[in-house]
Formats: C-alpha cells, sequence, structure tokens
C-alpha cells in the first residue's frame, strides 16, 4: 500500500507514469532537460518501551521513537497503548509532533502483556509498535528485592509501592524457596490492605533456609497486579554458639 493519498491507485503497480507540466509566461519559452526522481521510504520505529521494561502505573516515562520521511508540517504521530497483548488499543495521545519523544504518565490500567504503538496522523499505512510486551506494574516489590540475608525466626518488613488503585484488602503475599518455581503454603498474607508495609514473621522451621527466596505480591481482584522480588534472597539460620569444652563436670587449675 502507498502511504501517498494522492496515488492510492498504485498499490502493487509495476509501472507508474508521471507528466511533468511546464508553463511560460508568453515571452520564454521553458524547456525540460530532465527529470529525476528520488524515493525516500517512509517509516516509524519505537524505541522505548520496546519489550521487558517493568513501568509502575502513575509514573511519567518517556516514549521515544525514530523517523523517516514523514516530517514537515503534516509530520504529527498518534500514541496508543494496549495492556491485554494487543487485544485492545487505547489512545494515549491523538496527535502530537514527531520529535521522537512524548511524556507519558502511565495510566491505572495494570498489565502484564503491555505494548505500545505509533501511527502516522496523515499516513496511517506508515505505523510500528513494541517490539515485545512490557509489564504496565499496579504494585512493585521494593524489599526484599534480592540479595537480603534475614535470619529464620525474625521479623522484617517487605515492603512495595503503588501506582493506582488496588484493592482496599485484597493483596496475597507468598514466598519461594526455589527462585519462584513453586510458592509455600501457607502464604504470608492474605487479605492485605495496600499500606506498602507488611511485617513479616520468618518461619523459625530450618527446612525454609534457602538461598533461592523469592516474595511475590498479587492482587486477588485482579490479576493484571503481579510482582515478585527482582533476584533472590536468603534465609538462613540464627547463628548459635556450641561449647564443647568445657562441659561442666572438669577441674580446672588456675593459671594453668
Amino acid at each position: 500500500e502507498t502511504i501517498n493519498a494522492l496515488n492510492a491507485d498504485i498499490a502493487g503497480d509495476q509501472w507508474i507514469q508521471y507528466k511533468a507540466m511546464l508553463y511560460s509566461d508568453g515571452r520564454n519559452t521553458p524547456t525540460l532537460n530532465s527529470v529525476a526522481l528520488t524515493y525516500t521510504d517512509a517509516w516509524l520505529n519505537v524505541v522505548s518501551p520496546n519489550g521487558g521494561e517493568s513501568w509502575l502505573e502513575g509514573t511519567p516515562h518517556n516514549i521515544t521513537w525514530t523517523s523517516q520521511g514523514i516530517d514537515g508540517a503534516l509530520s504529527n504521530v498518534k500514541l496508543e497503548y494496549a495492556p491485554d497483548n494487543e487485544a485492545t488499543w487505547k489512545q494515549i495521545i491523538a496527535s502530537t509532533p514527531n520529535n521522537g519523544s512524548y511524556s507519558w504518565t502511565l495510566p491505572n490500567d495494570p498489565g502484564l502483556l503491555t505494548k505500545v504503538r505509533i501511527t502516522s496522523v496523515n499516513y496511517p499505512n506508515v505505523v510500528d509498535k513494541s517490539n515485545a510486551s512490557f509489564r504496565l506494574m499496579g504494585a512493585e516489590i521494593t524489599s526484599p528485592n534480592g540479595g537480603n540475608i534475614w535470619e529464620l525466626g525474625k521479623q522484617h518488613a517487605i515492603t512495595w509501592n503503588s501506582g493506582g488503585t488496588l484493592g482496599s484488602s485484597t493483596l496475597k503475599f507468598e514466598y519461594s524457596l526455589d527462585s519462584g518455581s513453586t510458592w509455600v503454603s501457607p502464604e504470608i498474607a492474605s487479605g492485605q490492605t495496600d499500606d506498602g508495609d507488611l511485617t513479616w514473621n520468618i518461619p523459625t522451621a530450618l527446612s525454609n533456609a534457602s538461598d533461592s527466596v523469592k516474595v511475590r505480591m498479587t492482587d486477588t481482584a485482579n490479576t493484571q497486579v503481579d510482582d515478585s522480588s527482582d533476584a533472590v534472597f536468603a534465609l538462613v539460620p540464627q547463628p548459635a554458639i556450641t561449647f564443647t569444652y568445657p562441659l561442666g563436670s572438669e577441674q580446672l587449675k588456675v593459671g594453668a
């Protein structure tokens, strides 16, 4: 398909004819010596977000892109996003200058398979979208987020940030001892209020000792709210001192 609205009927044609029109003021005769045609491919290319990002609702992020062949007065572009792996496209802005960047404050619309699409306003066949999905997050865990060393039987705070409106008391917290392959039952907490802080009474059983621990939070009212520790952390036994000598029945000499 052509992007030139004046030649919309030439899509798929092998040959295209052009006519050069010359005009004279009646005193001078114009002469056409040669005609040269140069074609420039028109395209848009989404740079960011282009897959793999994790962006929190309510926070500003720059949508960036590059382009060719759609500059000048007819260069505006339309921006959209789909939180559901392209099933539903929603408008970010109907028309913005094609200057390569747009500051987007993320909506309260979490999606684990989100993409962004950019389209030329005047030439709608010039379009591009994120190569892969990114995460538009309703909440993100801030601690434990990898590298922590926590002792069994102690209390530690699980903390998180939320960008939009989560369920008032529908958050669930779990932990895994195998890098997130399976999640321990019972969970840490359920029906938790979105207040950004939860005290975890870590179990004392040595079976919970692991250096491949992760914590996950989900919202039972919204399956698109799901985050876990970025990297593993460790649960370790509390340090203990064991006396091997003396044990209590020995007789010791002073100064010996």
